[in-house]
């Protein structure tokens, strides 16, 4: 995967085994890039380019943007979603079956009983485990605290539900110790998250990272 944007002679190669690294000294252009970025988002046409594999990738299905790490929202209507499918799908293997299936059929033993005595029927066809899961009120439970713990644990979530993105992290050493970014880096390597770190500050290096810088004059480094 590889990121081009305006200003660059050549795009950016971005690493599923490293930590990649983008300063940019210039305020109005790093905030020119952000803005755009997440108007992509949106799903508005921008001068950011992700791609691999020499095709253009859409930024909203491929990339995950963050802010403030420690507003990480992960109960989004789409990730929520495909949880539930996921649970719905493990409640009908083998090893979970036969206890689903006496679940739903004691609800709707039930359900019978209690209607017996007034002109009333439900709908047999919504009994389903799917419906059951939304009725539960599923959430992923969620810290705001901004650990490097609690952000790759949602990274893991994000890639096993919906598939390897780029996680495009904004300022994040401002949140971050270099210990505990040492860290971040080495756990998302191994386990192959596609990170980029959007910096408007040159910060001190850290163990496997590569690190791309625009300075104040807009030269590249």
């Amino acid at each position: 995967m590889k990121l081009l944007y305006s200003f660059q002679c050549e795009p950016i190669p971005l690493h599923d085994d490293r930590l990649n690294t983008l300063v940019i000294e210039n305020q109005r252009l790093f905030r020119r890039l952000v803005l755009d970025i997440l108007n992509q988002q949106q799903g508005s046409r921008g001068e950011a380019v992700l791609s691999a594999e020499n095709s253009i990738l859409d930024f909203a299905k491929t990339a995950e943007v963050f802010l403030n790490p420690i507003l990480i929202t992960s109960n989004r209507k789409s990730l929520l979603t495909r949880l539930i499918a996921r649970l719905e799908k493990n409640a009908l293997e083998p090893d979970t079956l036969e206890t689903t299936q006496r679940l739903l059929a004691n609800l709707e033993s039930l359900l019978e009983t209690l209607c017996e005595e007034y002109p009333i029927a439900f709908d047999r066809g919504k009994l389903t485990v799917g419906n059951l899961l939304k009725m539960a009120g599923m959430s992923i439970e969620e810290r705001a605290d901004g650990s490097a713990d609690t952000i790759l644990g949602y990274m893991d979530l994000v890639s096993e539900l919906e598939g390897e993105k780029l996680f495009l992290f904004v300022n994040l050493r401002s949140y971050l110790s270099d210990e505990e970014t040492t860290a971040f880096a080495h756990e998302a390597a191994l386990r192959h998250h596609r990170v980029l770190l959007l910096e408007s500050a040159e910060r001190s290096r850290v163990p496997n990272e590569e690190r791309h810088i625009v300075d104040a004059d807009l030269c590249e480094i």
